[in-house]
């Protein structure tokens, strides 16, 4: 018997989702004056190349919740982009249910955009100002077939409610919602298509402290309730840590890191890993002090040669500066890309 679409070798079902060597980069060619000017010999200019995400493997199961966590600029925001189908990569694969999204037929490519849904960091920007709260919530599911437009209200109605808020003002528009409130509004909008999975790009980073538990509890109450995953992205190792059942570090575009949460946080073997645990003030050990990450963060745009962490390393040796470090099994369930762990 012929094994199903998608099905793995062992007659599993696949991964809800999957990326395999997926990578973007970005490019700034330089205009005419200074194509120009290079050609006259008044100027050395180049295009501008920044690889913000290099060969990711990431596989994320159906109900699960991970975390990406890493320092502004490591490219999580761009993966995740890429995971919800927002952005393409350059290249590698994004895979749905075991099939890649790229050879999707319009059917599935419309299942997997309903899927795949994104709350994306700025409340502010991210909602349609000209819109009504019930059109922003509505639009959808209305196009997609999920309501009727005679039961559009009683739908949106519900989906508000489940937000913990007041269904009577679905009728206004953003600009009269608070911060938390609008987020609200954009977790709403996407759980109004029944998706399995939501990418939430820094969804809390932009609210006051106050305001970010009550969100970040919602988002737990929730999925008890529907059972959906989520890729939860956040420089917030301490939130990354409370809502994940599993946690991959990034740092200038790759995956160094990648185990459950009570593994990592217990047992974090990556020197990066281990130097991000270190500079989050822990308040029950009031004898303390924590350490502030040494050095900058190189410049995406002149990457170093080898091991990207090795500059800021304390543990940097000479095969570091000139070999990138393979992502390999340390402990069930558990990778990390480090020479030491080969040596």
């Amino acid at each position: 018997m012929s094994k199903a679409p998608g099905a793995s070798s062992n007659g599993a079902p696949p991964p809800l989702l999957q990326t395999k060597g997926i990578s973007r980069v970005f490019r700034q060619p330089i205009d005419l004056l200074e194509r120009l000017a290079v050609r006259a010999g008044l100027s050395n200019a180049k295009e501008q190349v920044v690889r913000a995400v290099s060969a990711v493997d990431l596989t994320i199961s159906a109900g699960e919740v991970v975390g990406l966590v890493g320092e502004s600029g490591c490219g999580k925001s761009t993966l995740g982009r890429m995971v919800a189908g927002v952005m393409p990569p350059s290249s590698g694969q994004l895979l749905y249910k075991g099939r890649p999204v790229a050879g999707l037929s319009a059917r599935d490519a419309a299942e997997f955009a309903l899927k795949v849904q994104m709350v994306f960091q700025d409340p502010y920007s991210s909602l349609n100002p000209r819109m009504r709260v019930r059109d922003i919530i509505g639009e959808a599911p209305l196009f997609h077939g999920l309501t009727t437009r005679t039961g559009l209200t009683h739908y949106v109605s519900d989906v508000l409610t489940q937000v913990k808020l007041d269904p009577s003002y679905m009728d206004r528009f953003p600009h009269q919602f608070s911060g938390g409130q609008r987020q609200r509004i954009g977790l709403a909008r996407a759980m109004a298509v029944n998706p399995e999975l939501i990418v939430c790009d820094e969804a809390i980073a932009a609210l006051d402290v106050s305001i970010q538990a009550q969100v970040l509890n919602l988002f737990l109450e929730l999925r008890e309730r529907f059972r959906f995953g989520y890729l939860f992205i956040s420089h917030d190792i301490g939130v990354v840590e409370h809502i994940s059942d599993r946690v991959i570090v990034m740092y200038l575009g790759r995956v160094v890191e990648e185990a459950r949460t009570e593994d990592l946080f217990a047992r974090p073997n990556h020197p990066y890993t281990q130097a991000l645990l270190k500079s989050v003030p822990k308040i029950e050990k009031r004898r303390s002090s924590f350490e502030a990450m040494k050095g900058e963060l190189p410049s995406p745009l002149n990457m170093p040669t080898g091991c990207p962490f090795h500059t800021r390393c304390p543990h940097s040796m000479q095969i570091c500066k000139s070999q990138i470090p393979e992502l390999t099994d340390i402990a069930p369930g558990h990778k990390s890309a480090c020479h030491l762990n080969s040596g």
